[in-house]
This record gives C-alpha cells, structure tokens and sequence, in this order.
C-alpha cells in the first residue's frame, strides 16, 4: 500500500475500498501544508495499513525532534511503515535537508538528472544539528514529465493531461514505488528491512559524496533481484568539533543479514572521498575484515572505524562501504563532518515582560554561504553551532496578554559577526509599537504589514509581520546598521471609511500608505498623517456584466524592493 501526499488543493483524505492497494492522502491547501493535517494524514495512513507512505513535502529542519519527525519515528516503531519523504529543494548549500525527510527512520531522497547527477537544487546533509547522513538516496528529479491535475499552478504543461516538474518531490515517488517492488517480494518484512534494502541496492555516483547522494540513485531492479543488507543501512560518524586536537577515533557495528537459503561469503572494500573531491588521508576509514561470510537466515558484523584525528583538511568526509559477492553488490554510505572552525551563537528571547520565553520563531541566515535555520529550545534560549562568518539573526517573540491576541515584537539583528562564542539578547521591550493617526475619525483599518528585504551574496530574505490591528505589534532593530542597499524595511497599510454596512466592499475612501527605512529595520513607527499631505486618485469602476464583480489592487515598491504586501 502507497500513499501519496504532496502539493495538491483541499485538506481532506481521499481513499478507497478496504481491498485496493493504493491510497491518496490530501494534506496540503493551496498556500501551505499545516503541521497538523500532516500529522494527522500519516496517522490516517498507519491506521489504513499502508506499509509505505510517500510524502513529497517538507520545511525548515531544526536541531531536535520536531512533532513531524516525532510523528514518523513513532509509527514507524509501532506500525512497521516506511515514510518515504523528501529531501528538500534547497541546495546545493549543506545542511539543508528539510524536516520531515530528517527523521531518523525516514528515508529521504534527494533528486537526481538523467545522468545521475545531484541536481544543483537538492537538499544536502549532514543534519541539522547533530551531522547525521541524510539523504540515504537519490532518484530522478529532473524534468519529470507526469500526469497534470486539473487547474494545476505548478510545473511547465507540456499539455492538457501532462506537465514536466523538477523537485524532490518528483524524486520521491519513484523511490517510493520501487520501495513497493520490494515489498512485494517481501510481504511480512518491516519498513526498516525495506529501507535498508533499497539503500543498500543503490548505484553510486563517482565524486558526489554522500552528503549529496547516500548510497546513490535507487535501482529497483538490483533491490528486487538482491536480500542481503545491512543495519544500520547508513553509518554516521556524526560530526568531530573543532579544534581537533583531542579527537578520539569512533567504531561503530555494520551487521550483514542474510535472509536466504544459502550462505554468502561478502568481498568488502572501502572507497573514501574527501571535501574537495579527492581522495581522503590513509587511515580516516577501517575495516575491520576484508571478508565476510554471513549465514543462511543469520548475520555477521564487521566494525567499521573514523579517525578524524589523522592529519587533514576540516569538512565532511564521505566513504562506502561496498560488499560483493558475485552478482550481489550491497553499498553502505558513511560520513563524518570534521568541523570546520565554528562557535555557538547563544541567543536569548525575552517578551515584553523581560522573562525568557517559549513563545517565539527564531531565524539564523548565513550571509557568507546562505544556510537557514530555525533554532529552538523552549527555555526561551538556544544555541546554534555555526563557522565563522557573518550571519542575520531574525526573531518574532510573543507575550501573553489576559483577554487578547499574544503582543508580537519582530526582532532584528542584520549583521552579527561570529569570530568566536557570541551570546545576543533579542529583549522585546527595546521593541516600538507601530502607530499611525489621522485627522479623520471615521477612519478604520483594514490590515497592515511590516516587512523587510535583506539582501546579500547568497540570496534574498523577505520576512514580515502582517496584522489586522496594530495594537499587541511592534518592531526593534538590535546591532549595527548595515549599507542602505542591504536591507530595506517597509511598512504597509490600508485604512477605509466603512460603507452603509459597515464593510469595505463599497467604500468611498481608501487610503493606502507606505513608509520606509534603510540599512536597518524601523524600530516602531509614529506617524500623524493629514490629508493635505497626500496624493489623491480618483477611480470610476464599472460592472463589466450584470452579476460580475472585481478586484482593485495596490502594492507599493520601493527602488530595489520586490512587492510583497497586496491591499
């Protein structure tokens, strides 16, 4: 049994007869899949009895176990089902693989062209927060021609009934459907056995290392044809902190199962790349066998050992461990991250009433090579493991308030420079309320944002604050201002006088206003606003048809902003 769920409109489940073998899970709206439909779709799917679920969908990973990794982890003990998910579209940058592909029994998949090279677009390892080898494998991703849904927004149609998509979320299903070859073959092995199957079948691709690919592109002719695998299906040596100095080499068990009749005697070699490509010190990777003879319907291990403390450049190390025998050829990817010069950026988040909180969304953005991260710990303060360089630290922090919305203050710091461990208070009561007056006082708001556009080498960060009412908001910048063409911050509003019916559909009057800052964000906003002050336009509108309606819209856009706010 599969089940699909990816980017398609409306939040309910769709299945089937109790007896058929495929099920589709809906959990996605048309802007953004809900954490909690998510959850409750791979619940609905566990429950149906689906051994494999594919789930082409994904966000920002961050260190520990979210409620989505939690999620597959826990049905996956329980129910046996392998979660097939995504690995992200977020490279080639590492450490940017998506939860919830980062859950540890997950098997992520990253995307592939057709000559099983990493598309430039798929997520890389290690993981978040503790340097785990993700993606386990890769599959084609690379202008996917399938079936079109009806009123479909995404993908280049090539016509009315197919469109051709890149992603990983096309990747996904074929290793989702040769998952289900195996299962086939298989029918009373766990998810684990599955996956270890599939990952151990894979073809490796030369000079990719296994941050990129695993064990490489899934071949589901060899996982069908093949028993032997391994456990774990994949080593992570996790990573070695800088300085490296007191290293300490780490074994770990790689134990070879056997479901057949006969018994097989296993060659084993080791091919190790390093960061740049080339190949790694003598020493960094040992077996503890050549040869390896694995019973009929048993096992047998053999130790494989990391010595990051052998003489060589920091980065991620990459090896395979390849057995053979015959036409038999089992692959498992290791890898280890030998830290580069890093430091912990400590940062704390305090409400309005001074008290570390629980209650906020951090971002941290790498401005020398683009990594984005979500930091969390619900202490109200977390810390972040990053190398040296220069990042934007980003924080919207709520505060309780007896008979309202939570008071949110957006929290800026665009420029910390990390040379060595570096703590920052992000503290909500240096935050301004956002407050605009006019003359008139039959005035009332219709909704209002505060964003900004952070822009720098690796990319282009847009993040705002929207409201329906400016009270309980408000604005700060911590640090030091940066050039004007860096960043630029702006605050958006529409205001009305109500029609007969105490609506905005018939207004007369609207006044769309807009202000500005640069190289920092507004901390707070007081403007007095007269009518003397502003431009006028006048707009006659006509019905292009008895029973036909439309839609006026505005949007400002300073020089060198991307318009983002609609009124």
């Amino acid at each position: 049994t599969i089940v699909g769920s990816g980017m398609a409109s409306g939040g309910r489940y769709r299945g089937v007869a109790p007896d058929a073998t495929l099920l589709d899970g809906k959990v996605c709206e048309t802007f953004g899949c809900p954490e909690s439909a998510i959850v409750a779709g791979m619940q609905w799917a566990a429950d149906a009895g689906a051994r494999v679920v594919n789930l082409s969908l994904g966000g920002v990973d961050s260190p520990g176990v979210d409620p989505l990794e939690a999620a597959i982890d826990n049905l996956s003990a329980q129910r046996g089902t392998l979660f097939v998910v995504a690995a992200g579209n977020d490279g080639p940058d590492s450490g940017t693989v998506n939860s919830p592909a980062s859950a540890g029994t997950a098997l992520a998949v990253g995307a592939v062209d057709d000559q099983d090279q990493a598309a430039r677009f798929s997520s890389r390892g290690p993981r978040t927060g503790d340097a785990a080898l993700k993606p386990e494998l890769t599959a084609p991703g690379v202008a996917i021609v399938a079936a079109r849904a009806r009123n479909a927004v995404i993908g280049d149609p090539i016509d009315e009934s197919y469109m051709s998509l890149s992603g990983t979320s096309m990747a996904t299903p074929h290793a989702a459907g040769a998952v289900t070859l195996v299962a086939q073959r298989h029918p009373d092995w766990t998810g684990s056995q599955l996956k270890a199957l599939l990952v151990g079948a894979a073809d490796t691709t030369e000079g990719t290392s296994a941050f990129a690919q695993g064990a490489g592109r899934v071949d589901a002719g060899r996982a069908v044809a093949q028993e032997v695998h391994t456990e774990p299906a994949a080593v992570s040596a996790g990573r070695q902190a800088w300085p490296h100095d007191d290293d300490q080499p780490t074994t770990q068990a790689v134990t070879y199962r056997n479901p057949g009749a006969e018994p097989i005697t296993l060659a084993l070699t080791i091919e190790v790349t390093a960061p740049d490509g080339g190949p790694a010190p003598d020493g960094m990777f040992t077996l503890g066998a050549e040869q390896l003879t694995v019973p009929a319907g048993g096992d047998a291990r053999v130790d494989v050992t990391v010595d990051t403390s052998v003489p060589s450049p920091d980065g991620a190390y990459s090896a395979w461990i390849v057995a053979t025998a015959g036409e038999t050829v089992v692959t498992t990817p290791v890898a280890v991250d030998k830290e580069i010069e890093s430091y912990d950026l400590t940062v704390v988040n305090r409400d309005r009433n001074g008290d570390p909180t629980a209650f906020y969304q951090a971002l941290v953005v790498g401005l020398d090579e683009f990594r984005l991260e979500s930091p969390y710990d619900p202490d109200g303060t977390f810390t972040a493991r990053l190398p040296r360089g220069r990042y934007h630290l980003d924080s919207t922090v709520f505060t309780q308030r007896a008979g309202a919305a939570p008071h949110a203050a957006l929290l800026v710091q665009p420029l910390v420079e990390l040379a060595g461990d570096t703590t920052i208070e992000l503290d909500a009561r240096r935050s301004r309320p956002l407050e605009v007056a006019f003359e008139r006082d039959d005035l009332v708001m219709r909704t209002a944002a505060v964003a900004y556009q952070r822009i720098g080498e690796p990319g282009v960060l847009l993040r705002w604050l929207e409201a329906g009412t400016l009270d309980g908001a408000s604005t700060g910048h911590f640090g030091p201002e940066v050039a004007r063409d860096e960043m630029i911050t702006q605050f958006d509003g529409a205001w009305a006088v109500p029609d007969g019916s105490g609506g905005f559909l018939r207004s007369e009057r609207l006044y769309n206003l807009a202000w500005y800052e640069y190289g920092r964000m507004m901390t707070g906003l007081s403007r007095e606003v007269r009518d003397a002050q502003l431009a006028k336009v006048r707009a006659d509108y006509r019905a292009g048809g008895l029973g036909r309606v439309g839609r006026a819209w505005a949007a400002s856009r300073p020089p060198g902003m991307t318009p983002f706010f609609i009124t």
